[in-house]
């Protein structure tokens, strides 16, 4: 019998789940360092050039929060290991997660100096951007199955 880990649509689903709670560690800790370290992020008042650094930075800082708890839940709940050393499949999963990171970091940025969106739109783009290519990568490349 297969093991609910390898079943492609159940494990997408876990997979999703622990994207979204991912998502909300990474948009919550964002947004504590948008509002108490680089509050002028959310500040429409600012101009472009400064909102973008804010949310860069806090975005920046957010990131390895995020990133861990992607980790963990993925190795536990979603993913069977075994293809590396843990600490390589961490490395690999930070590498792949970095990658799609900073793709997403650049993307929403633009955003705003192109088209003055808010930093909400752009925050939006940036998790979309983050999470297009991280299952598959993370599944033929960092997990075993």
């Amino acid at each position: 019998m297969a093991s609910i880990r390898s079943i492609p649509v159940l494990q997408f689903a876990k997979y999703t789940l622990c994207g979204t709670l991912a998502t909300g560690v990474q948009l919550a800790a964002f947004y504590l360092f948008a509002t108490f370290i680089w509050p002028e992020a959310l500040d429409r008042s600012l101009p472009d050039e400064i909102r973008r650094n804010g949310a860069v930075l806090s975005n920046l800082l957010a990131f390895p929060i995020s990133n861990t708890f992607a980790y963990v839940t993925n190795a536990i709940w979603v993913f069977t290991g075994g293809r590396h050393h843990r600490v390589t499949e961490f490395v690999l999963f930070t590498l792949v997660s970095s990658v799609s990171f900073f793709a997403g970091l650049v993307a929403g940025p633009q955003l705003i100096r192109w088209f003055g969106i808010s930093t909400h739109l752009a925050q939006a783009s940036f998790v979309a951007t983050s999470a297009l290519v991280n299952f598959t990568v993370r599944k033929l490349f960092v997990f075993q199955r």
